[in-house]
């Protein structure tokens, strides 16, 4: 994306600032601490660009459709109807590779307890030892909170969250803003006229994401109420498919550590434990959406924790793929533990058994390699 003659920077930890190049980067992108300024100025100069795709849209429920963010199928698949979730903990989850096993509630809420009731050394002790029983994409921000700890001897966890907060906050920003900005994109080409409406709607929502401290006033059904409005009232119709993909981008508590701080910085320290304990209990995913395809069957079908089904939600492995590299690797380690239980005799699998996950194994990958071509190729 271009903004004028300003390229937009990749968000790290150590760059959160947006700009490289414009009066605010501090020269060749380095991080800026005038944060509100660069933004403004993004907000201020920037331009739609023409070479975004043009959208042929077709749905008139947007508002009931999204805002729940709960793009889940009507037409559940039941888990004994995929024969291979009864072999869950000899088989990985594709996507963050960890061992798939029946969450423990008990168990969980102990260990939150245990947690919470530690300060100092002792929380620092307690977070490392555990570390592995944290949600991968949390397992950053547990190790820095284990680091502070150690400063501060009297704070407990959820204290500790206060203290991170505001550089995650910054970060929370900086999401938001990219995806409000990517939506503005959109727009142009279906309502040219209405280009300096649609730059209005941005201004506006990017101040707003600048004025928020809250865990209120970041929630993510602000700014897809009023783009559904603005949308609405420009007589401007959207793809759905296209629109749930930047939807799909913006951050929450479980798909961002930066949300999660936010949401749980002021929450009980058991409560903000739990909350980021890993859940790799088994559930069935959809390669394709079943909202997009219409498809339960195998082929379509993959065994993924349920921390990362949750995560993926309904969008498309290429947008997906890009936050989770780490699943090209670990799809292919999924498969491979699936040959592994048909190797193993004390599956006492039958020979029809066996043909049958040898199939999923290959029925798979071509739905894999058809949906998102650029991303997967299985020799």
């Amino acid at each position: 994306m271009q903004i004028n003659s300003y390229n937009i920077v990749k968000y790290t930890p150590k760059n959160p600032y947006i700009l490289k190049g414009s009066p605010y980067s501090g020269g060749g992108g380095t991080a800026n601490p005038n944060f509100h300024n660069a933004i403004n100025y993004a907000a201020n100069n920037a331009v739609l660009s023409p070479d975004a795709p043009v959208i042929f849209p077709n749905n008139e429920n947007l508002q009931a459709h999204f805002l729940p963010l709960n793009f889940t199928s009507s037409k559940r698949v039941a888990r004994k109807d995929v024969p291979i979730v009864r072999f869950d903990e000899s088989i990985r989850c594709p996507c963050c590779g960890e061992r798939m096993a029946t969450f423990d509630k008990t168990k969980a809420k102990k260990l939150a307890i245990k947690i919470s009731m530690k300060s100092g050394q002792d929380l620092t002790n307690i977070l490392k030892e555990n570390i592995c029983e944290f949600q991968p994409n949390k397992r950053a921000l547990v190790r820095e909170i284990a680091r502070l700890a150690s400063k501060h001897p009297d704070k407990r966890f959820s204290d500790l969250l206060e203290l991170l907060s505001e550089k995650y906050i910054n970060t929370l920003r900086m999401k938001q803003i990219m995806v409000t900005m990517e939506l503005a994109n959109e727009l142009p080409h279906l309502r040219p006229r209405k280009t300096a409406k649609i730059k209005e709607w941005q201004a506006e929502q990017i101040q707003r994401i600048l004025d928020a401290n809250t865990e209120g006033e970041f929630k993510n059904k602000y700014l897809i109420t009023s783009f559904i409005e603005t949308a609405h009232i420009n007589n401007i119709r959207i793809d759905e498919e296209k629109i749930r993909s930047y939807f799909g981008k913006l951050p929450n508590s479980k798909n961002s550590a930066e949300a999660y701080v936010v949401k749980y910085k002021r929450r009980a320290s058991k409560e903000a434990v739990y909350k980021i304990i890993k859940n790799t209990e088994p559930t069935i995913e959809h390669i394709i959406p079943f909202s997009e395809s219409g498809d339960n069957k195998a082929r379509n079908l993959l065994v993924m924790c349920s921390d990362c089904n949750t995560i993926r939600g309904d969008i498309s492995y290429d947008d997906f793929i890009q936050a989770h590299p780490e699943m090209l690797q670990n799809i292919k380690k999924y498969f491979a533990d699936i040959k592994r239980v048909l190797r193993d005799k004390k599956n006492e699998l039958t020979p029809e058994q066996k043909e049958m996950y040898a199939n999923y194994i290959n029925d798979v990958k071509t739905t894999l390699e058809r949906y998102s071509p650029d991303n997967f190729c299985f020799e």
